[in-house]
């Protein structure tokens, strides 16, 4: 009925009550609707028929005649009950028969001599308008959650973001030891130096492991690490081996691109040969 509603200019009472329930999912009757209307959140409006006679409302002297669709300037005089509907001022545009040139006029307010049935109808508009008043709080409600959902989502992306970071960082370091071990010739085994490097990767890999984990950098490793309570993972031993890690991971690098280069060198002189 939606559909329907919406092709149509005009709307009688039971139809835009229809509309209403479907608009909002609340229940509503035509009392309930001409009280919202009474309270200035839509327009109610009479069909008079054909030629209604009527008087103007500024002297009451001049008689007028109007046909159609006319506003209700007062809705609430509709909800008196045993109202007199020759009291019901209304507003729209007449015909002047007290004048010789019986001009019409709009927006006229005036007052019906009788009206013989009272029936009621609504700008389709006006009724689509109210309905958007009555679900204001339901779609400001709904507009926050999805702001809400959408804030998630990208603290959450960023979160992630900077934990990859955190990992690859921690992943370097981690490199940087296992380098820094395998070009120690002189480390025992069994020593507590041995032990230290041990705790510095172990807990390396335990920062890599926790995912509520912050983005560390070699100072907050060392801190995080020594944290753990470890005897021999002291931040002088952390730091230590860290340093020793950063230098042979440097004359790793030193290594590899004089061996490179040597290669490049041998390269160029077989193509000259």
């Amino acid at each position: 009925m939606d559909k329907i509603y919406k092709l149509l200019p005009w709307l009688n009472s039971s139809q835009a009550v229809d509309w209403l329930c479907r608009l909002t999912g609340t229940q509503m009757t035509e009392e309930l609707l001409i009280c919202l209307c009474g309270a200035g959140h839509a327009r109610i409006y009479i069909d008079v028929g054909g030629a209604c006679l009527g008087v103007d409302d500024e002297d009451w002297s001049s008689e007028v005649v109007a046909s159609g669709k006319q506003m209700v300037v007062d809705p609430s005089a509709l909800a008196k009950p045993d109202a007199d509907h020759s009291h019901i001022l209304l507003r729209g545009e007449v015909l002047n028969l007290s004048d010789e040139k019986r001009d019409h006029r709009k927006n006229v307010d005036w007052f019906p001599n009788r009206l013989n049935s009272i029936f009621l109808c609504f700008r389709q508009a006006d009724i689509l308008a109210l309905a958007d008043k009555v679900n204001a709080d339901e779609t400001a409600q709904k507009a926050d959650l999805i702001a809400q959902v959408e804030r998630y989502r990208k603290d959450r992306e960023l979160t992630l973001n900077e934990l990859h970071e955190a990992q690859e960082e921690i992943a370097g370091l981690q490199g940087k030891l296992d380098l820094a071990l395998t070009n120690s010739p002189d480390l025992d085994l069994n020593s507590s130096s041995k032990k230290s490097h041990l705790l510095a990767i172990g807990g390396l890999l335990r920062l890599i492991k926790d995912p509520a984990r912050p983005r560390y950098n070699q100072t907050g490793a060392v801190n995080a690490i020594s944290a753990m309570g470890w005897a021999g993972a002291s931040n002088s031993n952390l730091n230590h081996i860290f340093a020793e890690a950063n230098s042979a991971a440097k004359d790793a690098d030193s290594e590899l691109e004089a061996k490179l280069e040597a290669l490049g060198m041998a390269v160029k002189n077989l193509a000259d040969a």
